[in-house]
């Protein structure tokens, strides 16, 4: 290729999905085995007289190789690219909702009512006013699932009179077309039986009757949240918002929680005691029975005629939200009503599975509920996605298989079980985490505020104690005050490439800026505010690296300026990311099976693997590092054992010995008696 854009550039090869591109050389510089949609690790290459030259082999044996097309992706990033949005999980989603728990049912020519009601191909109608009980219909379905309705009954077309109604042994007279029975009073089926009676009582004229709409919404409607964590999580205070203009936003009671790996049905009418809707015997318990749920307490007044998950089109979507109590976004959805099965629930499969095919940046991805109730409020789910064929088996998941994390990574193995959120029940493939593994670290360098404020350049910030877990913070009462810090190499700071954050309080916006290397200062950065961690991404550094944007070797000074609306900002720490100094990782090549099968969950078998395995780091010329542990079956040959105890070891080892703890020790001896001891460490790194 010719003519190329200036600039360095990271490059992907694509041919056929999961199938072998070749062994690649790019401008001098080669990588083997390369797979389609991988990014090269040869790193970014730039293009002398901006040609670029592409030479693939087939690195033989029986492989079959396919090169589509590559792409180049800037390593400085480029304006006018596009971006795709990301998506977290949260460890409490939205799982299912009750859109429509609404029965129709159409008269049809066989039903044969009788009195003075003759069929219309498509409806019944009367003809003779003031027929009274000689000319009266009876329309009897047996079909009707048991429990109360309110029933809402429609003539041949908009405007059309219906008559005199009864069903369930009470009247409403002259019901028109669209008319609640009663003004919303409930009807009742028994037996899997609704009749319905009907008079032409009117002067003159005639009425007609085509269907009856059971409904039990809103009392029925519900959202059933599912909670994928190891741990009770209490959803007092929470809220939602829903599409529609009555009765949301709502609010969780005080004191809700749900369960580890748990579902919750929030429901409009719990136990038929909801204000607006009470006492009409239509309740969730009464519907779906005494399931795990909670009812929600809404802000505004609710009717029988409500419709809280709308079942139109809503301006701005039908879109659903979960808040935590300080009003951030925990999940959100969206349901297109032209989707949605009359009284059938709309559940999700994966919880992690994202799809946004409206690509207005809330997930859409739904499917009907296959349970014999139509619905699994407070339980498993039961959809078609929830199960699936792999060589002939069909395979029921469960949430058990999603793992949302709500603390750390551990180790860079642990990246094995993180949901890939594109495809439903997949998580990252231990070959792309055996690609990235020893490229990554889970260690950041945590250095604290305390102690470290410089001598007359307080500002007005001031030091505040704290509880335990808790460390001191500084305070400042006023806007615009400014204060100083310095970190030195005796606080473990290193020279090097960083991403920094700084830690504050939640909301309380503050400005930073940092000294350079000859003596400047950068501009304050715009007002940030820091998130639910109380995080701010100040961004790259670099310390000691000789540059015009590094600060001094050895030292990293920094200004604090209290931008906050309210007048009242913290800071308590900082933290450079990634530590680029760890000590103390054993070498899977020299280290001997002994001294491996301590190590978590390596057995003397295993250890034993190991090093029949060697030499670790570049097998088949591929750079992996500690990946080649998962390439070869060292670590095990079933991928559930492998990806376990790689994650627990993949932090411990490395597969060279670029730094060394020397520890000496000195012995004063009388005999075979110590008299004194002293011990001497340090580290070598070479």
């Amino acid at each position: 290729w010719m003519n190329l854009p200036e600039g360095e550039y990271y490059i992907g090869l694509f041919g056929v999905q999961d199938e072998l591109v070749g062994d690649v050389d790019i401008n001098g510089k080669t990588q083997a085995s390369v797979k389609n949609g991988e990014i090269l690790r040869i790193g970014p290459v730039s293009f002398e007289n901006r040609i670029l030259n592409l030479t693939i082999t087939n690195p033989g044996g029986e492989h079959v190789c396919y090169f589509s097309y590559l792409e180049l992706y800037p390593r400085l990033g480029q304006e006018g690219f596009s971006s795709v949005e990301v998506r977290g999980v949260e460890g409490i989603r939205i799982n299912e909702i009750m859109v429509k728990p609404v029965i129709t049912r159409s008269t049809f020519a066989t039903q044969e009512p009788g009195g003075d009601w003759k069929w219309q191909n498509g409806y019944y109608q009367n003809n003779e006013p003031n027929g009274g009980r000689a000319g009266e219909g009876s329309w009897i379905w047996l079909d009707i699932p048991d429990g109360n309705y309110y029933a809402k009954l429609f003539g041949s077309g908009p405007g059309q009179t219906i008559g005199d109604v009864e069903i369930s042994s009470s009247r409403s007279r002259d019901m028109m077309d669209g008319d609640f029975f009663g003004s919303g009073k409930t009807v009742q089926a028994r037996g899997g039986k609704l009749t319905v009676n009907i008079q032409n009582n009117l002067a003159t004229g005639s009425t007609s009757f085509k269907s009856i709409e059971l409904s039990q919404e809103p009392d029925g409607e519900y959202m059933e949240l599912v909670n994928l964590t190891p741990a009770e999580v209490n959803l007092g205070g929470w809220s939602i918002e829903g599409p529609s203009r009555e009765g949301w936003p709502a609010s969780i009671p005080l004191g809700t929680v749900i369960t580890p790996k748990g579902h919750l049905a929030l429901c409009v009418d719990k136990d038929d005691s909801q204000n607006g809707i009470n006492n009409n015997g239509i309740s969730f318990l009464s519907i779906w029975g005494k399931e795990s749920s909670a009812e929600l307490h809404f802000l505004r007044s609710i009717t029988h005629s409500s419709d809280l998950f709308s079942n139109d089109a809503f301006p701005g979507g039908n879109i659903v939200t979960l808040k935590d109590p300080m009003g951030h976004i925990v999940d959100t959805v969206e349901y297109f009503p032209g989707g949605v099965a009359p009284n059938i629930s709309m559940e999700r499969s994966d919880p992690s599975y994202v799809l946004d095919s409206n690509a207005n940046g809330v997930p859409d991805n739904w499917y009907s509920s296959k349970a014999e109730k139509r619905a699994t409020p407070g339980l498993p789910n039961d959809n078609d996605g929830m199960k699936e064929e792999i060589g002939g088996d069909v395979i029921e998941h469960d949430i058990t298989e999603v793992t949302v994390k709500n603390k750390n990574f551990s180790s860079p193995g642990e990246i094995a079980y993180v949901p890939v959120s594109l495809e439903e029940w997949r998580t990252i493939p231990m070959d792309d985490v055996a690609k990235v593994a020893d490229r990554l670290t889970v260690f950041g360098l945590r250095l604290e505020a305390e102690g470290r404020i410089v001598p007359g350049s307080e500002g007005g910030w001031k030091l505040v104690q704290r509880a335990f877990p808790y460390t001191d913070h500084f305070e400042s009462g006023k806007v615009d005050s400014v204060g100083m810090w310095r970190w030195e190499a005796k606080d473990s700071l290193k020279d090097g490439y960083y991403i920094l954050r700084i830690f504050g309080g939640e909301e309380e916006e503050i400005s930073a800026s940092m000294c350079l290397a000859d003596g400047t200062w950068t501009a304050f950065t715009p007002f940030l505010t820091p998130g639910p961690d109380g995080a701010i991404l100040f961004g790259n550094i670099e310390i000691g690296t000789g540059s015009p944007l590094s600060s001094p070797s050895g030292v990293l000074e920094l200004k604090i300026k209290n931008t906050s609306k309210t007048g009242g900002a913290h800071f308590d720490f900082i933290r450079l990311d990634p530590l680029n100094f760890i000590d103390g990782r054993i070498n899977i090549n020299t280290a001997s099976g002994k001294v491996l099968s301590v190590l978590p969950g390596i057995d003397e078998q295993v250890a034993d693997s190991i090093v029949s395995n060697r030499v670790f780091g570049n097998k088949n010329n591929l750079g992996l590092g500690i990946g080649d542990l998962v390439y070869s079956d060292a670590l095990g040959s079933e991928e559930t054992e492998k990806k376990l105890r790689f994650k627990r070891v993949s932090n411990l080892i490395t597969v060279h010995s670029d730094i060394y703890r020397i520890i000496v020790t000195g012995q004063v001896l009388d005999e075979d008696r110590v008299l004194s001891e002293k011990k001497i460490w340090a580290v070598f790194e070479r």
